[in-house]
């Protein structure tokens, strides 16, 4: 019983040695083009949601609508509804069609459950981050572009299809 005792210890420590000593997973290792990261987001309460909200800050020439239009779930499926939870939790913006570069904002992703992320610190979750760098940057958006000459008193909240938004389009 001694020896296999003195066996079970002596095989256990040469895997660990081994374990420790091999070298990491090649192709792991070596991934061109990959880049894990953790980004972390904030958890906001609105009414009686969760509601997952990714911190953003405003670049020049970024307006909120072309920021919308790339997050989230929310403002896909019921915009309005969205609007109403990033004013909710932007009270510094006072008008969503003017927005200056440098303004840290939240915007609304999705809803969540309590159970569904482990909160690193109260309100923030971090979650892992895969990027590949052989995404194209330089996507040609011409095709999707409509000219608008701006008149007194528009708004992008007013010059926005509702139907079109209601119907699954995308700004």
């Amino acid at each position: 019983m001694k020896k296999l005792s003195l066996f079970n210890i002596f095989f256990s420590t040469v895997l660990m040695l081994l374990a420790f000593a091999a070298p990491p997973f090649l192709p792991l290792s070596d991934a061109k083009g990959v880049k894990t990261s953790y980004k972390r987001y904030s958890i906001f309460k609105y009414k009686n949601e969760a509601v997952l909200c990714e911190p953003y800050t405003v670049n020049k020439d970024d307006w909120l609508y072309k920021i919308f239009r790339k997050k989230g779930e929310i403002s896909e499926k019921d915009f309005p509804h969205f609007i109403i939870i990033f004013k909710e939790i932007n009270p510094q913006i006072s008008n969503i069609d003017a927005i200056d570069p440098g303004i840290h904002v939240l915007i609304p992703l999705k809803k969540v459950k309590q159970g569904d992320y482990d909160q690193s610190t109260p309100g923030n979750v971090d979650i892992p981050v895969i990027e590949f760098s052989t995404i194209r940057e330089d996507l040609d958006l011409k095709p999707f572009i409509q000219e608008h000459k701006i008149k007194k008193g528009d708004t992008i909240s007013n010059l926005i299809d509702k139907d079109f938004l209601q119907k699954g389009g995308h700004l």
